[in-house]
Parts: structure tokens; sequence; C-alpha cells
């Protein structure tokens, strides 16, 4: 009989304590109540999710109608900083395409010459003296170009189609 009433115990200690665990849950149910059906509960970052990219900053330069020159001969910018460069071809006749190129120090008359004959590129051999450029912009047209500027320091930036760059030129400073 000893077996028999040990038994009994462990049974009703047994549902006393599932008892115990089901009144727990029920509060805690009221205590973190599902979300509304009309608003869905918050989600967990995805930590493969890439981080969103600020925009770049927009600057705008233009050639000054038929003549050999930017209206723009300086632009600063911050060492990293994403840019969005747009160039507008303010020109009203047809021989009169450009673009715009960012190449280091000292380099223009090499990066302008290399270009001259290469229409079928932009005006542009590529090389680690250019480290921007636009495609051409035909009279009346913008095109643009979103780059990272380079580290500190003075660039130059020029026109490099069929000679402009003697005279279509200016300064990018770096900060």
């Amino acid at each position: 009989m000893t077996n028999r009433w040990l038994m009994i115990a462990a049974v009703s200690l047994g549902a006393l304590s599932l008892g115990a665990c089901k009144e727990k849950a029920a509060q805690a149910v009221e205590s973190h109540p599902e979300p509304p059906a009309d608003k869905p509960a918050p989600k967990a970052p995805d930590p493969a999710a890439k981080p969103v990219e600020s925009a770049p900053r927009v600057i705008e330069i233009a050639s000054k109608g038929n003549r050999l020159e930017f209206d723009v001969t300086k632009l600063t910018m911050k060492e990293g900083e994403r840019v969005k460069l747009v160039l507008v071809n303010k020109a009203t006749l047809d021989v009169m395409p450009h673009n715009w190129v960012l190449i280091r120090p000292g380099t223009a008359d090499k990066v302008g010459a290399a270009g001259q004959e290469r229409s079928d590129s932009d005006y542009v051999v590529p090389s680690p003296d250019v480290l921007a450029y636009t495609p051409v912009a035909k009279h009346g047209q913008t095109v643009e170009v979103t780059f990272t500027a380079p580290a500190a320091g003075k660039y130059e930036y020029i026109c490099t189609v069929m000679g402009h760059w003697i005279t279509m030129k200016g300064e990018l400073v770096v900060e």
C-alpha cells in the first residue's frame, strides 16, 4: 500500500505543478499581449542587410555658352565625400561637345592629348591619371558622374574633347 500512496502523491503533485505552469503562461500572455492585427510586430534588424548609403552631394558645373570654359573653375569637397557631378553643356553649336575629367595634378597635357582622338570613349583614355569623368555632353545636353573624393590635396579637372583642355580647366581642392 505504501507504493500505491507514493504513486497517488506523485500524480497529485504533478497535476498541481502543471496547473501552476498554465497559470504562469496565462499571466505572461496578459503582460505581453499580441500586437493588434492592423499593426505588425516590429521586425528584428537583418544582420545581412547592407547599411543605407546617404545620397551624394550634387554639384552642377556648366560650359560658358560657346566658349571653351567651365562656369566654375574651383571646387571644394571633403576627402572620401560621395559627389554627383552634373555637367550641363550650354553651348548652342553642334561642334561644341564637352566632358568633365578629374585628373592628377600636372597631367593635363598628357591626359588631354591621349583623349583627343578618342571620340569612341568619351575622349578619355583610362589611366591612373584619370580619377573620374563624365560621358560627352553634346550641345544642350546634361551628363553626370558619381564618385568618391580622393585623398586630401589639389587636383585638376579638364575637358578632354579635341584640345579643349588647354583653356577649359579648373581646380578641385579636397580637404
